[in-house]
């Protein structure tokens, strides 16, 4: 899955393999994706989805479908200094 990454050059959208019960905070480096979970995966061809869990639900995504992608991006322009 593709997701905002912290670096040492800043934050970038990364493609990172992920499995069942990874903690994306852990993952990414960044508290934007704290509580945030990986639950099931499935690959069976015509019905691919993951599972993210998050505080208060869960989300099955698809290929190709993002969660939170516009808040994301608003805390990332947030968090950069040279934007304030």
């Amino acid at each position: 899955m593709e997701l905002d990454t912290q670096t040492a050059t800043g934050v970038m959208r990364k493609e990172v393999l992920v499995q069942d019960g990874d903690n994306l905070e852990m993952t990414t480096g960044r508290a934007i994706y704290h509580d945030c979970r990986v639950g099931e995966i499935r690959v069976a061809t015509g019905d691919e989805f993951m599972e993210l869990r998050y505080p208060g639900g869960e989300q099955y995504l698809r290929p190709g479908q993002a969660y939170g992608d516009v808040e994301a991006l608003a805390i990332q322009r947030q968090d950069d200094p040279a934007h304030h």
